[in-house]
């Protein structure tokens, strides 16, 4: 896999989908686009699963939507107690990424708002953006202004995808993704 759509072992890892002009990350406790498109879900999937000590940062919301994962360590940053299966809650994202580092994982922040916000406030990062053309997408949350320098990789991704034989979904045109009526594109780059 090429270097810049690799994780990152010292940067924390923000990975995120969002709306270009609004910046949409969730709607109603779900994502602003449902589950319609797939090529994004299965890259995260796939370059998660990828790094065998990686632990996904969440807030209390996100935490309820993605527990079903397995294969990583999920760190909660949450006031009240979360203990199940691969669950481990901490009351500071600093406390949950101090965790993560010294037990050697690869950090991912993955969410909801606060989370990306505090991690892109306080911490070096490395941006993984998929970001969705607006149409008429509705959101309730948002995910921060960063000042970042960004690379489209949309096609890295494909090939990344087709190299491990992901049944692929989406058509690849102009570097952008087109899936069940979305365009889309990956992003990576680093906070500057």
């Amino acid at each position: 896999m090429s270097n810049e759509i690799d994780l990152s072992k010292e940067k924390i890892n923000v990975l995120v989908a969002y709306t270009s002009q609004n910046r949409y990350i969730g709607y109603e406790g779900d994502l602003p686009w449902k589950r319609d498109f797939k090529g994004d879900m299965k890259y995260v999937t796939k370059l998660i699963r990828l790094y065998p000590n990686t632990a996904l940062v969440v807030g209390k919301t996100t935490y309820e939507t993605i527990k079903r994962i397995k294969d990583v360590q999920i760190l909660v940053v949450t006031s009240s107690e979360v203990a199940e299966g691969n669950a481990k809650s901490f009351k500071t994202l600093p406390e949950a990424i101090d965790f993560a580092k010294s037990s050697g994982m690869y950090v991912i922040a993955f969410g909801g708002s606060k989370i990306y916000e505090d991690a892109i406030r306080s911490y070096d990062c490395k941006l993984f953006c998929t970001v969705v053309e607006e149409n008429s997408l509705k959101g309730d949350r948002t995910f921060p202004e960063v000042d970042a320098r960004l690379e489209n990789v949309s096609s890295k991704v494909d090939q990344f995808l087709v190299d491990k034989k992901v049944e692929k979904t989406w058509e690849l045109k102009d570097n952008c993704f087109y899936e069940n009526g979305y365009e889309y594109r990956f992003y990576v780059g680093y906070k500057i």
